[in-house]
């Protein structure tokens, strides 16, 4: 009962707000009032939030998902159309409400040749050279229908060719930067909602008819979708896949062409967009000129195929923010960045200058910060696991020499561990104030120096880490012991007589181990009535292609790189957990 209360909140009331919406009374009693921005606004959201759980259903019925993989952050299998449902969302909020023109026509056929382009890549996947190609003939068929640029005489044909090119850039610029930018949940969703808002808000006060329906229905679209993309406590139910970045991106450049920003004052024309697409346009510029000065690309096909993780967010990241509050951070920086371009609606041209030095102080600080992230979390994590593991073997040689219990090849393994990581331990014992908190004992749990973290554990369930690397076991114990309870195999055959006497609520399962593998250890766990309910995650430190992922996502919940971070580890088993028992929260 309550479920069914739940899913009539959820869809069938926002079902019949939208079919009430769509009443030719009700769309005729907005058509010429000074609120039909709020009937487009309301319009396209709904169609976007009733659509996106179809278009989710969808992606999994056609196998339409983004698989991970090491160069993204998401652990599982997720849907990959939601680019369609806020493209659906769009289309018919404007076509349902608007008499075409010529430069609406243009962003028309060129969003829609985009999206469409975007979404064979989600399937098929398409060469860099194909995506620009797209790119390049969507934003020919814009400027034919009269978007684009107009800054200089109209006196030689040359000047002409010149705007024409400087639009091409914008609004490819624009396009990849929103595509690249589309790495965490909500971040390229969230985005552009905010830079159409202050684009509607400029249209609204300047009363440009064309440029207020396009920009509140990109908003109202953007907005109904980032409910099932930016989810407080869980990870994106859909994401909006290079069909819905691209198109996105797309829309923004385009109608920023077409916004008329400021008469007879250039500074001020040229700098209100520059602001509200700040984010874009700061992000474009300095992972190209970090690649090309870098020598990671050496010319545009090398640009347009590579891939990194040295954007904005990947860099805050790196800092030691979550991914959700990495998008929070980016969030208020746009929404600052656009009430500079709305104060300098109504400003003066020194205004104007003023602000636009304002954003640059803004955006030298976020260089130090990216100069900061660039050194990257994951490689200071690794030297510290690394680090941290030879710790623990370095102690279990010394109290086997202690014992006499050393055979000669472990003498020489002990004489190569001073010789290699000595260093290494002597700097981290010097700068951990206590390095026995690091290592589990036998019968007890390390505690601090008040003998306080006994009381403050509060044991949510059980978890069974299979590994054959006791290394890995301890740095998995030492990561999650303070909220579980946790017990060690070390193969499948192992795990799988543990899983029937010790009942784990979560197992953690390595792939490659002796006598039965994990995926093995997986399916039999899978296929067995005892068993099956408990939850896997599955780790590996092999490079998997994305076929073996898929497969063994099949049998788990999350899939994890080793080495991992202890944050990461925890994150991932606390939100396979309240998945399981989503009342049961740590309190």
């Amino acid at each position: 009962m309550k479920n069914l209360f739940s899913y009539s909140i959820r869809y069938f009331i926002p079902g019949v707000i939208l079919l009430f919406l769509a009443l030719p009374q009700v769309r005729g009693f907005f058509e010429y009032s000074p609120y039909l921005w709020f009937y487009l606004f309301t319009l396209s959201f709904f169609i976007s939030f009733v659509s996106t759980p179809f278009f989710r259903w969808a992606s999994y019925r056609f196998n339409v998902l983004d698989v991970p993989d090491p160069r993204k952050v998401h652990a599982r299998p997720t849907a990959l159309l939601g680019g369609a449902a806020v493209y659906i969302s769009f289309a018919i909020t404007v076509i349902y409400n608007f008499h075409f023109s010529d430069p609406l026509k243009g962003i028309a056929l060129g969003s829609t040749l985009i999206m469409v382009s975007g979404l064979a890549d989600d399937i098929w996947g398409l060469s860099a050279r194909i995506r620009l190609l797209a790119q390049l003939l969507a934003v020919s068929l814009a400027c034919y229908y009269g978007v684009n640029l107009t800054f200089l005489p109209n006196t030689a044909w040359y000047f002409t060719f010149f705007e024409i090119l400087v639009t091409f850039i914008w609004i490819i610029g624009i396009t990849n930067s929103l595509n690249f930018l589309d790495g965490m949940d909500g971040l390229a969703a969230g985005l552009t909602a905010i830079a159409s808002f202050y684009i509607s808000l400029v249209a609204i006060q300047s009363e440009q008819g064309f440029v207020m329906f396009l920009s509140v229905a990109l908003c109202g679209s953007a907005l109904g979708f980032l409910p099932f993309n930016f989810r407080p406590k869980r990870p994106a139910s859909i994401f909006l896949g290079d069909s819905g970045s691209n198109f996105m991106g797309f829309l923004l450049g385009s109608i920023t062409v077409m916004t008329g920003w400021a008469t007879n004052n250039p500074v001020k024309a040229y700098s209100m967009p520059a602001l509200i697409l700040a984010i874009l346009i700061f992000d474009m510029t300095y992972i190209t000129i970090a690649r090309f000065s870098s020598g990671k690309v050496a010319n545009f096909r090398e640009w347009v195929s590579y891939v990194g993780k040295d954007h904005l967010h990947h860099r805050l990241n790196n800092l030691g923010l979550s991914n959700k509050q990495t998008v929070l951070f980016i969030y208020f920086l746009a929404l600052s960045l656009g009430i500079s371009a709305i104060v300098l609606k109504n400003g003066r041209t020194i205004d104007g200058l003023l602000l636009v030095g304002q954003a640059f102080m803004i955006f030298f600080i976020l260089v130090i910060l990216m100069r900061l992230g660039a050194e990257g979390a994951e490689d200071v994590h690794y030297k510290i696991r690394s680090s941290i593991t030879s710790i623990l073997g370095f102690t279990k040689l010394i109290q086997e020499k202690g014992a006499g219990k050393i055979s000669p090849a472990r003498e020489k393994e002990f004489l190569d561990i001073i010789q290699s990581e000595g260093e290494n331990i002597e700097k981290l014992i010097s700068d951990l104030s206590d390095i026995s908190k690091f290592l589990p004992h036998e019968g007890h749990d390390a505690k601090d120096e008040t003998g306080k973290a006994e009381e403050e554990k509060t044991i949510l369930g059980k978890v069974l880490v299979v590994d054959d690397d006791e290394h890995i076991r301890r740095l998995a114990e030492m990561s999650i012991r303070k909220n579980f309870q946790v017990i060690f195999a070390s193969n499948g055959v192992e795990c799988l007589e543990k899983m029937r006497t010790e009942k784990p609520d979560i197992v953690l399962m390595d792939i490659f181990m002796p006598q039965m593998n994990g995926m093995d250890a997986a399916k039999k766990i899978k296929s067995d009535v005892e068993l099956k309910d408990a939850r896997l995650i599955i780790q590996t430190a092999k490079k998997l292609n994305p076929k073996e992922i898929k497969e063994a996502l099949l049998y788990a919940d999350r899939f994890l790189l080793k080495p991992f971070s202890p944050k990461d580890l925890l994150n991932n088993v606390m939100e396979v957990f309240h998945d399981m028992y989503p009342r049961k929260r740590k309190c």
